[in-house]
């Protein structure tokens, strides 16, 4: 008497299974001024709000001018790419191994493919030693 329950079972984890898109990553796409800006606003508020030790490097005042300085970079749209590469410039001033920029796991996944001429890793250089913080290859050795 259990088959019917089981066969509904089946179906619905189908359903939910079919209905689950992956996302893509596209190099390509663009990303408005007003995006941009509002995802830069977002990031500065929450470092600011949340990281106790934002200024424990850099002088408040010398960070609030890349800040602004980085803000004022974003005139046109630009890529997922490009923005994360303006971000990266707030590491190097923030000057703490613990708040960097992270891509997200579709654009880690659209940038290091089979096709990539990159090495597929992901490294992080901590205490003078180079560790592989995600592997794109199938083998799960490394």
């Amino acid at each position: 008497m259990r088959t019917p329950f089981y066969i509904a079972l089946i179906l619905l984890l189908a359903s939910f299974a079919a209905g689950k898109t992956e996302k893509k990553y596209d190099p390509a796409k663009l990303f408005t001024v007003k995006q941009l800006q509002e995802d830069f606003t977002a990031l500065r508020a929450r470092l600011e709000r949340k990281d106790p030790n934002l200024y424990l490097y850099t002088p408040k005042k010398r960070l609030d001018f890349v800040f602004d300085s980085l803000y004022s970079r974003i005139e046109a749209p630009m890529t997922a790419m490009d923005f994360f590469r303006l971000l990266a410039a707030l590491r190097s001033e923030i000057r703490d191994g613990h708040t960097y920029p992270m891509a997200s796991r579709e654009m880690e996944n659209g940038f290091f493919n089979k096709d990539s001429v990159f090495l597929p890793y992901l490294f992080v250089y901590l205490r003078h030693k180079l560790y592989v913080r995600r592997s794109f290859t199938p083998d799960s050795a490394i």
